[in-house]
């Protein structure tokens, strides 16, 4: 196991949350730039905004991403095709933003507060994570799910108990109804479960 540079009963500086909020809300600003474009550049979305707009699902697509843009689409009272695609890539972008902000916190917790916004920095550098967020397609979502999986991981190595694991279980539930592929981080979840 490798050691960890900030030992688990050290605190984050009380100036950390702050740089998390602002790493978040930039990063999410960021990512929803130019997010305007016609709801049929991209040959999933039409048919997302059909299952929103009609309150169906197919199950082609998993039902986080859905889920999230059908609350908020109704949250905002909005009908037309062109607003619900839209807001679907602005919860993609939150999604994205959300991913980067738990990877800090999760990198800074073992590793300190700068190497954690670095890990942060460096996801939102990414060229594929702003081409994938800023359509309404799972991938943002799947990210979020993956990361939440690794923090709630190093939850359980620093204090094992049935909160890490519900903890653990629901990341993993996350990552899979982010994506249909998540389903493999529940391997890891379970090893680190199951083994001594």
């Amino acid at each position: 196991m490798i050691r960890p540079v900030m030992p688990s009963h050290a605190r984050l500086p009380r100036w950390f949350p702050l740089a998390l909020l602002l790493l978040g809300a930039s990063a999410w600003l960021t990512l929803s730039l130019w997010n305007d474009f016609p709801y049929f550049y991209h040959t999933d979305e039409p048919g997302k905004v059909k299952q929103i707009a009609e309150g169906t699902r197919n199950l082609h697509h998993p039902l986080l991403l859905l889920e999230s843009v059908a609350l908020a689409v109704k949250a905002r009272g909005l009908h037309a095709n062109q607003d619900i695609v839209e807001t679907g890539r602005a919860i993609s972008a939150a999604f994205a933003a959300a991913a980067a902000v738990l990877l800090s916190w999760t990198v800074a917790r073992s590793r300190g507060p700068w190497i954690g916004l670095a890990a942060g920095l460096l996801l939102l550098a990414q060229p594929d994570l702003h081409e994938y967020s800023r359509y309404f397609k799972e991938d943002a979502a799947l990210l979020f799910g993956v990361t939440a999986v690794f923090a709630a991981m190093q939850f359980w190595e620093q204090k094992p108990g049935t909160l890490a694991a519900l903890l653990l279980g629901t990341a993993a539930a996350l990552a899979l109804s982010a994506k249909y592929i998540g389903a493999v981080m529940l391997l890891p979840a379970a090893w680190l479960l199951i083994a001594p």
